[in-house]
């Protein structure tokens, strides 16, 4: 939808280049790979049944068209929703994988986060110098 690559007024469904409308069709006629009951059950719908199906493209069209909302305003331009912990773990990831791909506010995090781990460090190291603990009187 950002990419504007199906019109306001067409479905999710019309978009070809996604297995959205293959999650809306009986399970009889889609790949048996496709794991609907995951995709629905992480909506909260129990059954693969047709009204659950047509609720779960509800589902989506709504958060489509409330995409605008103050909820996805951190995420229309930015790379990563979640909370604290999951963007931590996500940076220790790319920063093990950092290549040219990765730019922007990423690159900026991880650099971040790598220096805050340095200065940790050093901070730790020097917590543990003889010197340190002569001006502590220890």
């Amino acid at each position: 939808m950002r990419a504007r690559l199906i019109g306001a007024d067409q479905g999710l469904k019309s978009y070809r280049s996604s297995s959205f409308a293959a999650y809306l069709q009986p399970a009889r006629k889609r790949a048996v790979w496709l794991r609907v009951d995951r995709v629905l059950g992480e909506s909260g719908i129990g059954r693969d049944t047709k009204a659950g199906r047509e609720y779960f493209e509800g589902l989506m069209e709504q958060r489509r068209h409330s995409a605008k909302e103050k909820i996805y305003r951190s995420i229309w331009r930015g790379w990563c929703w979640g909370d604290k912990k999951f963007r931590k773990e996500l940076l220790g990831q790319l920063s093990e994988q950092m290549g040219a791909n990765h730019y922007g506010e990423e690159r900026r995090e991880i650099e971040d986060e790598k220096a805050e781990a340095i200065l940790a460090e050093e901070l730790r190291t020097l917590s543990r110098t003889p010197l340190d603990s002569t001006r502590r009187g220890i």
